[in-house]
């Protein structure tokens, strides 16, 4: 990566801590990735969300999870649209051949409201069970695309068994901060205890 791009990701982080809807959160900027740990409540009725993105600079955009076990919970027993990931709940926030989002772009103004709308979406989802944000599914899709989708889908399962063996930036990042919620969860609850 060129040494003229590293500036660009700091003002990311940097806008990070001054948007209105991220500022609760903090975060760590590395030479190769940030991450960033902020409280989502999308609405006076809902109740508050742990999300982390994680955006390691060879990537186009960030990755953004909930770590709040009971999304993960959910996520078990039914499969919650638009995720990239049931078992860690990774979002689906947007649709990359649409280029709907750049590296210029501000995070305050994509990816942070996004976040938002998902959530929203997602507990409108859990009261009706219809996914009300739109979006695309491949389900919805022709027959005959519904089946090139679906072996090119077996073929990314078995590429993603190759690659699980060698765990990358992001995901050992997901998985410390992930450990460090769920602790502080249990601190938490024992001192209320």
């Amino acid at each position: 990566m060129s040494k003229f791009n590293k500036p660009q990701y700091h003002q990311h982080f940097i806008s990070l801590k001054s948007c209105p809807l991220s500022a609760n959160g903090s975060g760590k900027l590395e030479k190769d990735y940030f991450y960033w740990e902020f409280d989502v409540k999308p609405s006076d009725f809902s109740r508050i969300y742990k999300v982390l993105f994680i955006w390691d600079f060879n990537k186009i955009a960030p990755r953004v999870y909930i770590l709040n076990s009971e999304v993960q919970k959910v996520a078990k027993e039914r499969n919650i649209p638009h995720l990239y990931s049931q078992e860690e709940v990774q979002l689906c926030l947007y649709y990359p051949s649409y280029n709907e989002f750049s590296r210029s772009m501000s995070l305050c103004e994509t990816f942070i409201p996004w976040t938002y709308w998902w959530i929203a979406y997602y507990e409108e989802w859990l009261f009706s069970g219809e996914w009300k944000g739109g979006g695309i599914h491949p389900e919805i899709e022709k027959k005959d695309k519904r089946v090139s989708l679906l072996k090119k889908i077996k073929v990314s399962k078995k590429i993603l068994k190759k690659k699980k063996s060698k765990k990358s930036l992001v995901d050992k990042v997901y998985e410390r901060r992930k450990k460090n919620y769920i602790k502080s969860q249990l601190r938490t609850t024992k001192t209320i205890e």
